[in-house]
């Protein structure tokens, strides 16, 4: 049965039985389950729910924006490059600069209002085109 968008976001990421309660409100705090590991049933639930709203297998959530930063930008590993648009959030631009001087990843910030821009900075080892909408630039 196909359910229309506001019953998803409603109802996706809880149990069934629980469908018939009020929404559980989002908890912060995490619990261990583990030795090594932190669960979160209500921010599983979050994650369960967007990805259904945006027809995805997974969607993943962080307590900041700057630990979504670091998270994707750990995706370009030692050798690879990134470009970024010049205007991204300054966390953005200082975390990415740090591992830059470090060796760590090859990252170049340009303007890319231009697609032509884009394409002469592309390199064989290009992993990531970061681009923020919307973004500082005038």
């Amino acid at each position: 049965m196909e359910l229309h968008f506001e019953t998803q976001a409603v109802h996706s990421g809880q149990y069934p039985i629980e469908r018939v309660k009020l929404k559980p409100s989002i908890i912060l705090d995490s619990i261990q389950d583990e030795p090594f590991g932190i669960a979160n049933d209500s921010k599983q639930r979050l994650e369960k729910c967007i990805a259904t709203l945006e027809h995805a297998k997974y969607c993943l959530s962080f307590p900041s924006g700057l630990a979504a930063v670091t998270s994707i930008s750990m995706l370009v590993e030692d050798g690879e490059h990134a470009i970024l648009f010049d205007s991204v959030y300054h966390g953005t631009r200082t975390y990415l600069s740090i591992r830059k001087e470090l060796g760590h990843a090859e990252v170049t910030f340009a303007d890319l209002r231009d697609a032509s821009v884009l394409e002469n900075l592309m390199k064989p080892n290009t992993k990531m085109v970061w681009i923020e909408t919307p973004c500082n630039q005038p």
